[in-house]
């Protein structure tokens, strides 16, 4: 990754998977966030992806609005934590696709933009490049928004990442493109723009990095995920590189113009065990202070829990960089990156370095079994990240790949985020705004009139379950509201109870995502929380996302004691 005063970067990377074969041949570049040939999303026989990835794709995540109007989950997903469908890859396949309707295509991603020094901390001191700053996202006082007014060309369509620097008085957008790739084995293509929202293809589309000619012949299979600095005279460009027949490597290119280029060949190889055995891919690049850093994915070789994570390499020269070791970013089992962490891109801004990532539950590869989606961490020294309390901003609402492969996008002062589509069809972008202020209120549902119940009985202007009357189930649920405006906010659950032990377990709050089948936010309420008479209200912060998903707001009732609930006020935070 590059962080360098004045120098803006641009990261494209998309994870790149390999097979438990890992020497198996794969024809694509997407497989797994990776499953290309032989990557961690490969079956291990190739892979000729017509539109959504060769894994498949064929399932979707169950609505948990019932049509029998039961609440939108069992109770076995309100456990703190519980990840309700483990976890969707990256394509399996080219993803080639076909082009978007309308002809808009996917989201460029504008150069990230660094503010140079060795350590983002002695920064600290100096003004944002970006209004509102990142630092503001991370307190809640910003907060990101679906954006319209981006425009990529029709040409950029499919499965596709991006990376976006400025250039010779433009915007330079370098992603995966399919157009004339025979065998749909992608390659590299270029779109420019004056003003970073309306965007024209080079070359209709055809690669300015075609496959092939890299020494050691690094790229004859394919060549995606391009991540490319500029220091306004020469382009250095990383991409993640296949031979056609062995594992996925980093390769790297330069350029004076940004239509003819110059490979290097292999920068980083195939490691033979490890973290990274399987393969490595989806760089990122970065300049510090005159050193280099290549942020890459680690493929181990097999799919399942920890099978992706991130790390670096680095040195004085693209051509000479040294790995790291051990990855710095890893996922967490049982969460949104329970297969682990695919690829990123990072900017500096004020005392961090801010990454944005994908992340996969379930597997890697782009199958019904796996969710991608993509969140964001800092650092102050590249090494130790701290992930943000509301991750993830969005995953995967349609059972596989989609909503991932994120990139910084920084045109001027505006600071956005470009990913694929839901559909991964194309790219779709979105912006840092200014929130809507702490403590507005968004809205408001009374537990016994505006929410949905599966156990309990009314009791005044309340909705209450007591056991042993009261089975355990879904004491209110509901209402699936979709127009509450994007950013951090809490839910207030106004309730009152107790009859049992002070330990006890009486009730499970949540904030569920019904659109991405999990739960945004959970939280367990004891006996000793609730007042025997009146109520206490439990606040419960989460992201409200960028796009209009259905939110439901739920009390799990345990079956034991009492719980009375009044309302759920939902307000900004």
């Amino acid at each position: 990754m590059t962080r360098e005063k004045a120098l803006l970067i641009c990261t494209a990377v998309l994870l790149a998977a390999c097979a438990d074969d890992p020497a198996a041949t794969v024809a694509d570049p997407d497989a797994g966030h990776g499953a290309d040939a032989g990557s961690f999303k490969d079956s291990g026989a190739p892979v000729a992806d017509s539109g959504r990835d060769a894994g498949g794709d064929t399932g979707s995540i169950p609505d948990h609005d019932d049509s029998d109007g039961s609440p939108a989950d069992t109770l076995a997903d309100a456990a703190p934590d519980a990840e309700p469908d483990a976890g969707f890859p990256e394509d399996a396949g080219f993803d080639a696709g076909q082009p978007p309707d309308g002809g808009q295509p996917a989201d460029a991603g504008t150069d990230a933009g660094f503010d140079g020094g060795t350590d983002a901390g002695h920064d600290a001191g100096t003004p944002s490049q970006f209004s509102p700053s990142l630092a503001d996202l991370w307190s809640g006082a910003a907060r990101f928004v679906a954006d319209p007014s981006f425009g990529p060309p029709a040409e950029l369509y499919g499965h596709a990442e991006t990376c976006t620097v400025p250039f010779g008085g433009k915007h330079l957008m370098f992603y995966r493109t399919f157009v004339n790739q025979p065998g749909g084995s992608p390659a590299i293509a270029l779109a420019s723009s004056d003003d970073g929202d309306n965007w024209t293809a080079h070359n209709a589309g055809n690669p300015v990095v075609p496959r092939g000619g890299a020494p050691g012949n690094a790229d004859d299979g394919y060549l995606i995920a391009p991540s490319v600095h500029s220091d306004g005279t020469t382009l250095t460009m990383v991409y993640e590189a296949w031979n056609g027949t062995g594992k996925q490597t980093v390769a790297a290119a330069t350029s004076a113009d940004g239509v003819a280029w110059t490979k290097l060949g292999t920068v980083i190889p195939a490691a033979s065990s490890g973290w990274e055995k399987g393969n490595t891919g989806t760089p990122s690049l970065n300049l510090v202070d005159g050193t280099w850093f290549v942020f890459y994915h680690g493929f181990r070789g097999t799919d399942g829990t920890g099978a992706l994570a991130r790390g670096f390499a680095s040195g004085k020269s693209v051509a000479s960089v040294a790995k790291h070791g051990a990855p710095v970013l890893t996922g967490k089992a049982g969460t949104w990156t329970d297969v682990g962490i695919g690829r990123g891109d990072i900017v500096e801004d004020v005392g961090h370095y801010y990454m944005v990532y994908e992340g996969a539950r379930g597997s890697a590869l782009c199958t019904a079994q796996a969710q991608y989606g993509w969140g964001i961490a800092r650092s102050k020294d590249l090494v130790s990240w701290e992930e943000w309390q509301y991750n993830p901003v969005l995953t995967d609402i349609d059972g596989s790949c989609g909503n991932d492969m994120p990139a910084w996008q920084v045109i001027g002062s505006r600071a956005m985020v470009v990913t694929t589509k839901s559909d991964t069809n194309g790219v779709r972008r979105v912006r840092l705004d200014p929130s809507v202020g702490a403590g507005v209120a968004l809205a408001a549902y009374e537990a016994e009139s505006q929410l949905d119940h599966q156990t309990g009985h009314a009791d005044g202007g309340d909705w209450v379950a007591t056991a042993p009357g009261d089975k355990a189930g879904a004491l209110v649920y509901g209402p699936y509201v979709t127009d509450l405006a994007p950013g951090v906010a809490e839910a207030r659950f106004r309730i009152g109870g107790g009859g049992a032990p002070g330990p006890t377990v009486l009730a499970t709050l949540d904030v569920n995502d019904n659109n991405e089948n999990r739960a945004r936010a959970q939280r367990e309420v004891t006996a000793s929380m609730l007042p025997a008479s009146g109520y206490v209200e439990i606040a419960l912060p989460f992201l409200v996302p960028p796009d209009p998903h259905r939110l439901e707001f739920r009390v799990w009732y345990k079956g034991t004691g009492t719980v009375r609930v009044d309302k759920v006020t939902i307000v900004t935070r």
